[in-house]
């Protein structure tokens, strides 16, 4: 059975990537979205996979679903599954990959949409949807116009926005993006040898050199169920990314692995001395397991300026 869909169909040029790691059901629940009956059928669907069971293989072969299933021997992590899932739809005759990770929506009507934003300007690489946090009050991702890692909850849509506007952006998450496969055939650099996290902004990056446009739609909206703790900071309510400790490992060695590869241009050593800084101090103030977070911070970081990449010692 072909991978590629009836041209005539609404998204026929858009491959449906979708990211799994010990997340078989959520998985399925999403392919069964995506091939329920009277759905706009995407041109290709693609699930990439880390040490994976098989079921959800078994489970597109029993139901007749056109399935590319690729199991990884090793784990990927979250930046070399986006490779991955990019380079496999890149070997397809698309023009788009929506990239979804396995807590994402897939909703035809969405996609269609960003298609259609992303016809409406030349060079377009990436097309956003408005992402609503679904563990910050419902509040929305504010569009990241620079590389800054600070201040992605906005307390309302962006001023002087209505519905149907794009804004230009410099970066914005991987959940539920629309990437143009051309950038990628060109030779574009989707920075798997961050093996977790930064891979998003490290990609915008790479779109922004390489003269391609990334837009964020503020008439797609999606529920992003990305962890965050409210804490309060001067008497004011913040929300601050709650991930289990051996993240910490990743975050330091990451953002020195883009301001060495992007010569400082997005993240200067400067703002990674700045991030440092805040970090320790919310880690002393309002994290769990103080002292391991803060370990792995500094074993990432010497790691790093070591030159090691990948998967490191943790999860």
């Amino acid at each position: 059975m072909s991978l590629l869909s009836d041209g005539a169909e609404p998204l026929a040029r858009v491959a449906l990537a979708i990211s799994a790691f010990r997340s078989d059901d959520a998985v399925i629940a999403l392919l069964e979205r995506a091939f329920a009956p009277g759905v706009p059928r995407f041109g290709a669907v693609i699930v990439v996979d880390s040490l994976g069971t098989g079921n959800i293989a078994r489970v597109a072969q029993e139901q007749g679903w056109p399935l590319r299933y690729e199991n990884a021997p090793r784990n990927l992590g979250s930046a070399g599954n986006l490779d991955l899932r990019l380079r496999t739809a890149a070997e397809l005759e698309c023009d788009w990959c929506f990239a979804v990770n396995h807590d994402g929506e897939v909703d035809a009507g969405q996609v269609s949409r960003l298609v259609e934003h992303g016809a409406s300007r030349p060079r377009v690489g990436a097309v956003y949807p408005q992402l609503v946090y679904s563990h910050a009050a419902g509040r929305p991702d504010r569009p990241r116009r620079s590389f800054t890692t600070y201040g992605v909850i906005g307390d309302e849509p962006p001023e002087g926005t209505t519905a149907g506007d794009c804004i230009d952006v410099a970066w914005s998450s991987s959940n539920c993006a629309l990437y143009r496969l051309d950038a990628i055939r060109e030779g574009l650099d989707t920075w798997p040898q961050l093996w977790m996290g930064f891979e998003d902004l490290a990609i915008g990056w790479e779109l922004k050199r390489g003269g391609w446009l990334q837009l964020l739609c503020t008439d797609v909206q999606v529920v992003d169920h990305y962890e965050f703790t409210a804490v309060r900071v001067l008497g004011r309510e913040v929300q601050i990314a709650s991930k289990p400790s051996w993240y910490a490992y990743y975050h330091w060695r990451n953002l020195l692995m883009v301001a060495r590869g992007t010569h400082g241009e997005a993240m200067s050593l400067g703002r990674l001395a700045a991030r440092a800084i805040v970090d320790v101090g919310l880690i002393v103030l309002f994290r769990d397991k103080k002292l391991e977070r803060l370990r792995l911070l500094f074993q990432g970081l010497f790691d790093g300026l070591r030159g090691q990449s990948g998967k490191g010692p943790v999860p």
